[in-house]
């Protein structure tokens, strides 16, 4: 190496400072199928599957603004209690998180369960019959 030139270390962000620019920059959700329980496409029609990712790739177009001014039967949610979901979530589903996001897809406004992290939406679960994720009548 010769004398007097000095080598440039590459622009390295912690983890914090790379989590705000993320939040800062990012408006609207981006969805994680890491813990989707793929079992429940099972009681999915196809056209259901295809309102699902239509509805997804709608909220993703909104920021979280409007998304938050929705109805819940439209581009908004709703929070449900843990306990009152059927089906087994995956364990970093922790007491220490007590409702989990309800967002609706179709024309029937079947639900989707979802948990938020940030602008992350990890999508857990998908009801392609009433009752099956859920017993609406005790929402």
């Amino acid at each position: 190496m010769a004398k007097g030139k000095k080598i440039k270390k590459p622009l390295v962000h912690t983890a914090v400072e790379k989590r705000a620019v993320n939040e800062i920059s990012i408006d609207y959700p981006v969805f994680c199928f890491k813990y989707f329980q793929k079992e429940c496409l099972d009681a999915c029609s196809e056209s259901q599957v295809k309102d699902f990712f239509e509805r997804l790739q709608r909220l993703g177009e909104l920021g979280w603004n409007e998304i938050n001014t929705s109805g819940r039967h439209d581009y908004g949610w709703e929070m449900l209690p843990v306990g009152q979901i059927k089906k087994k979530l995956p364990s970093f589903i922790t007491p220490d998180i007590p409702r989990l996001m309800v967002f609706r897809y179709n024309n029937d406004n079947y639900p989707f369960i979802v948990h938020r992290n940030g602008n992350i939406l990890h999508v857990l679960l998908i009801e392609g019959k009433f009752g099956d994720v859920y017993d609406h009548k005790t929402k």
